[in-house]
């Protein structure tokens, strides 16, 4: 019997699908390694896929068309994309106020990463109780004029928790950010019955990784949610050069008044992003952060900040 179901759970050599609210446990057609694509992993969580059920476990026939991906480069090979997940409504950016303190270099990648696959973002900073919030919350007030939330947590106290979990209701969302930020610490709080493991910070100040494999967890609001492992580097690899301007909504109205259609925003003459920012109308930082990407996509460089976990 063939029926269509949610896939909650990767680990090596073991899937498991959600089909009408029930969790089983599944292998994988043989033929689906075999596709052709640049991707590693031929199924991740949030595919919606085909199952043929065979007394109490399954197989996974077929993956149906996916709405966007959250993917980055396979450590063993750039050339291929490691897919974390799929069909995500929003992408919450989870940074901490200390231990590790927010880079904004990851948070700029993440959005762009957002804005290429149709998501939403949330940026929340967790850890509100400890070091300097105000400090933070100042640093961060460009985020919200672009049109991005972003809400003071504390995983510790519960503040700002019921405020997060509204946002979370209803939607299939992905949490990334540094390990250490407190990611599974406040889905803890948010929903008690995840029982989720945590892991204190190593003594060198960053977080150990506690989560071993991607789980999607389904929430007692009706939403659901993936925890990822620390992040390393979140990629732009399918970003084009030429795009990335446009995939950021403070430099996308200066990107038309450039004097050459392909003008990277960098050094050209006539660059209608530079003249915004030479008057004020572009974050300096906000700019210093594009050019990062921009030279990490051409494979100039490395974007400095925040990319390790």
């Amino acid at each position: 019997m063939m029926r269509e179901g949610l896939l909650v759970r990767v680990e090596p050599r073991s899937w498991t699908v959600e089909v009408d609210g029930v969790d089983v446990p599944c292998s994988l057609k043989p033929r689906l390694f075999a596709r052709k694509t640049n991707e590693r992993n031929p199924v991740a969580v949030g595919d919606r896929v085909l199952v043929r059920l065979e007394e109490g476990r399954g197989v996974i026939e077929e993956v149906l068309p996916r709405r966007n991906r959250v993917a980055r480069p396979a450590a063993a090979d750039p050339a291929t994309l490691q897919v974390t997940a799929a069909n995500i409504d929003l992408l919450v950016i989870v940074v901490a106020t200390q231990d590790p303190p927010p880079r904004l270099g990851l948070i700029d990648r993440c959005l762009v990463a957002a804005e290429r696959q149709g998501m939403e973002a949330l940026i929340v900073v967790n850890k509100s109780d400890c070091g300097r919030p105000e400090e933070v919350r100042e640093r961060l007030a460009r985020y919200p004029r672009m049109g991005y939330p972003v809400v003071f947590t504390s995983a510790l106290t519960g503040s700002g928790v019921e405020e997060f979990g509204r946002l979370l209701a209803g939607r299939t969302s992905l949490l990334v950010g540094h390990s250490g930020a407190g990611k599974t610490s406040l889905l803890n709080r948010l929903d008690p019955g995840l029982e989720r493991k945590t892991g204190a910070l190593a003594k060198h100040g960053r977080g150990r990784h506690t989560t071993t494999s991607v789980s999607l967890w389904r929430l007692s609001n009706g939403g659901h949610v993936v925890d990822t492992p620390g992040v390393r580097a979140f990629g732009l690899s399918d970003v084009p050069a030429a795009e990335l301007a446009i995939l950021m909504p403070d430099l996308r109205p200066f990107t038309g008044t450039c004097r050459f259609p392909d003008c990277t925003h960098d050094h050209e003459p006539g660059c209608g992003v530079r003249s915004a920012l030479d008057r004020g109308a572009i974050d300096a930082e906000r700019y210093a952060s594009y050019l990062r990407m921009l030279h990490g996509i051409l494979g100039e460089e490395e974007d400095g900040e925040g990319d390790e976990s």
